[in-house]
């Protein structure tokens, strides 16, 4: 197998990675994605698996209640802690 020219490799790809003028709706998203991340910091993901009419209800209760699917996650995470009478952190 032959090595490749390391020429050939980068032909073009000036003209194909010109600058475009970075829109206000795209600077917006990467302003709310940081700070998401900045939001996550220290945190842990718990992940755990729905069927389709639990998901579909906990959306539709997203929808009607206008929470988001974390809130209303950590809503339910601190009933349970209360239920079993330890300290309700989570946030």
């Amino acid at each position: 197998m032959s090595k490749p020219n390391t020429k050939d490799l980068f032909r073009g790809l000036d003209a194909k990675a010109s600058a475009k003028p970075v829109t206000s709706e795209v600077l917006a998203h990467v302003q709310e994605m940081t700070k998401a991340a900045a939001q996550r910091q220290g945190k842990k993901v718990v992940t755990y698996y729905l069927g389709p009419a639990p998901f579909m209800q906990l959306k539709v209760l997203a929808a009607k209640t206008g929470l988001t699917l974390q809130e209303l996650n950590l809503e339910a995470l601190n009933l349970l802690f209360e239920k079993y009478q330890v300290s309700r952190i989570a946030s």
